[in-house]
């Protein structure tokens, strides 16, 4: 809740929402999926990048990428290699 602690969190969405920016305005998906370490952080860091997002994108006229969280969080990893033995 401190000041050096607001500044780094913002410091951090900022830097996210530019590389999923570079991502939409290149690869134009329909979805981001944010997993892993990133997922723990839950509705708080996807609600701050989704409102820079509308600002940063080529074509703001158009629909763009929903950002959403992964539901298996940082076990998809270890789950999906556990499907592929099967």
């Amino acid at each position: 809740g401190g000041a050096d602690c607001q500044q780094i969190f913002d410091n951090y969405v900022s830097h996210l929402a530019v590389g999923l920016t570079n991502l939409i305005n290149v690869y134009d998906p329909e979805v981001i999926v944010l997993g892993g370490g990133v997922s723990h952080a839950g509705e708080f860091l996807l609600n701050a990048v989704r409102q820079l997002l509308p600002g940063m994108v080529f074509y703001k006229d158009m629909p763009f990428a929903r950002v959403e969280l992964a539901q298996l969080t940082n076990d998809a990893g270890i789950i999906g290699a556990a499907m592929l033995g099967v």
